[in-house]
Formats: structure tokens, sequence, C-alpha cells
């Protein structure tokens, strides 16, 4: 009888570890949303200063809120947290004090739709530029200015308050389930950002699976202008290939996957789009190049002539490009799925429930 009951207790503890090692879990996924209404753009009278998008701040009365809401919906009790990779706001403000505020009521805004769970951004070049009031001839002038203080001052604390530790930098990390996620600032000096990313993998060495967050692509993706790339990009791919990395990023508003490898190890690059122009309306994720060489059949020649598109396009060829797709940009709400095995995506487009694509990652 205890042998028998001793056999039980074995094959229970098996099975158990078994449902444990197949545990899946997910993160919801956000790209571009342009965070935005008229007040930041304005004096007290209410005149706008600067260049505004009115379709940002007229999305964000209806499209944006909706399709967050559906996200809301996609949380089940897997859901890790949320991911947002850039561009939170559409930036622009008449001053850094409407730009941090800008940063910290899209903050807000954002987490009132996951109250339960942890908004993890990065920053994106939107972010990070507003405007600075001159006097010149007794007229004001605003001229443009990118520092990343108002984004910072902003950002900061609400991060800190999502990890439950300090955050003194747009570069900081998160490990769930043994899997390392490492969000990149690509807003802040080069050699800051790379020192953190070469630091944090020697830190986990160990991890099953890396995936690394930033606004900026690291592998040349868009047809308009193939070099936006993340400052160091040759630098983050070769630490990147050392552990086979995922990595997810926004900034060109066109979804698209790439698969590439260096003769001893992978690298995947997903591009998320979340910009909610679209939300809804029936438009989905369909294929715009279904290869390399359709995606450059897409950049026109005097793009392709530029020196730093070309290099970019140089670069990527020295790899041996196993997968390159690009979907057209529709709406999307991006779920991420995770287990030992595999890795995959869901993108939606509409409330219906379903994805309007799939695709594997890992």
């Amino acid at each position: 009888m205890f042998i028998r009951i001793k056999q039980i207790f074995t094959l229970l503890v098996i099975f158990a570890a078994f449902i444990l090692c197949a545990a899946e879990y997910n993160a919801i996924v956000l790209g571009d949303i342009h965070f935005d209404a008229l007040s930041y753009h304005c004096t007290p009278d209410g005149k706008p200063q600067v260049r505004i998008n009115q379709g940002y701040i007229d999305m964000w009365k209806k499209q944006a809120p909706a399709m967050l809401s559906y996200a809301d919906k996609l949380i089940t009790p897997e859901t890790a947290f949320v991911i947002q990779a850039g561009d939170f706001t559409q930036g622009d403000a008449i001053s850094p004090e409407q730009q941090a505020k800008m940063l910290a009521d899209a903050f807000i805004k954002v987490k009132s739709f996951f109250p339960k769970h942890r908004l993890l951004p990065v920053k994106g070049n939107h972010d990070v530029r507003y405007y600075l009031p001159h006097v010149n001839d007794g007229k004001t002038i605003y001229q443009r200015c990118d520092s990343g203080v108002p984004a910072a001052k902003a950002f900061l604390p609400l991060v800190a308050k999502e990890l439950g530790r300090e955050c003194v930098s747009g570069n900081y990390y998160v490990t769930y389930d043994n899997d390392l996620y490492i969000f990149y600032d690509s807003m802040i000096k080069n050699s800051t950002s790379l020192k953190f990313l070469r630091d944090t993998l020697k830190k986990k060495p160990n991890v099953r699976h890396v995936f690394f967050i930033t606004h900026l692509p690291v592998l040349p993706c868009s047809t308009g202008t193939p070099g936006w790339r993340v400052p160091g990009a040759d630098k983050i791919a070769k630490m990147l290939f050392e552990r086979n990395a995922i990595i997810i990023t926004a900034h060109t508003h066109n979804p698209s996957l790439i698969k590439v490898s260096n003769g001893k190890n992978t690298l995947t690059q997903l591009v998320v789009s979340s910009i909610a122009y679209q939300w809804n309306r029936g438009k989905s994720t369909s294929l715009r190049a279904a290869d390399f060489a359709g995606f450059l059949k897409l950049i026109s020649p005097q793009k392709l002539q530029e020196k730093k598109n070309a290099t970019a396009i140089k670069d990527l060829q020295a790899l041996k490009i196993n997968l390159f797709e690009m979907y057209s940009n529709a709406t999307g709400i991006t779920v991420l799925k995770v287990n030992n095995n595999k890795i995959s995506v869901e993108i939606h487009t509409d409330t219906s429930g379903k994805p309007a694509l799939v695709k594997q990652l890992k």
C-alpha cells in the first residue's frame, strides 16, 4: 500500500512538473499610440502655437479609447504585463512643462485600461520632442527641442512605481518566468544604453528567452527610410545574436517580421503597430512584401542611393535572411504568447475576438 501511494505521489509530481514546464503566459503589446490633445499645444488664450496633428487629436476622442477597451478584454489570468514600444505621445508641446504633463497624462490614461497589470514603456522620438519659447524683437518664437529631460521627469517615477523599484534611466529590465525583457532607451546617449545592454546580458546568462524592446528598429524595415535604426544597431545586433533574442519594436507604423541568422545564431524582429486611425473598420494586415526582394521594390531608387539607407540594407544583406514579411498598416493590438517550446504573436484588428494575423517567432 505504501509503495502504491509513493508511486502515485511520484506520478503527481511528474505531472505537476510537466504542467509547470508547459505553462504559457502572454503580454499585451502596444506600438505607437501618439496620445494627444489640443491643450498641450496652446497658450492660455487657447490658440495653438506650434504644429499640431489633428488626426491624432481626433483619434484620442474615440478610436484610441475603443481600441484600448478591446485590449483590456484580451487580458487573461495568464497575462503578465502590458508593453508599450514608444511614441506614447505625439509630443510637440509648447513647453517642457506641457510635454511632461502630456507624458504623465498619457501614462495615467492608458494605465486606467489595465489597472491590475504593469504598464512597461520605452521612450520614442515623439516622446522627447517639444518646443521652447524664445522672445525675438518682442515676438515669441517657438523652436523645436529634442531633449529627453521632460520625458525622464514624467516617465521615470511612473515606471519606478510599476517596477516596484527605483528607475534612474529609461533603460531597465524585467524578468518573468525565467525570461528576460530588456527595455532599451534609444533616445539618450548611445554609449550609456549600450553599456546597460552589455551589463544586463552579462548579469542574466541563464534565462530562457531574451526579449529586446526598443522604439527604433534594429534591422532595416521601413520603405520610406530603411536607415531608420536604433543608434549602434550593428553593436546591438551582435550582442543579441549571442542570445538568439527576439526584438519587439515600433516606429514605422507598418507591422513586419524579420528572421535572420549569422551562421551560428538567429535573431527575430517584430515591428508592431497600434495607431488607432482605422480601429475596428475591417482593414486587415494584408501582406505588402513577402520577402526581402519584395521589400526592396517598395523603396524608391533615390532612397536606395542615400548613404544611410544603403548602409542599412548592406548590413542586412550580409546576414542570411530566413524570413522577411511586411504587412499593411492596419490598427492592431498584439498579443505575445510564450512558453518553453514556442513563441507566437496574435494581431487583432477589430473587436471580433479573432486575430487577423498569427505568426510564430520562435
